[in-house]
């Protein structure tokens, strides 16, 4: 009978570690996905900042040549 209780104890006890595990694995995947959320919305940031940066002239803020001939293709 001890044994059997010993047993039924250790078996709860992986039973929680096992819990505890996949909450551990759940919450770095969504860590995983929010830095790479993060990461492709500063990407974007920066593409479209260098892309105005590219079409417009920096002292009047006006298009440049290279917006025109891209807009002719």
């Amino acid at each position: 009978m001890d044994k059997e209780n010993s047993l039924l104890k250790t078996q709860a006890l992986l039973d929680d570690e096992s819990a505890h595990n996949r909450r551990l694995v759940l919450a770095l995947l969504m860590m995983a996905l929010v830095i790479f959320i993060l990461w492709a919305y500063k990407n974007r940031k920066t593409y479209l900042e260098m892309r105005y940066f590219a079409q417009t002239d920096a002292l009047t803020g006006i298009a440049n040549r290279h917006y025109f001939a891209q807009l002719a293709i």
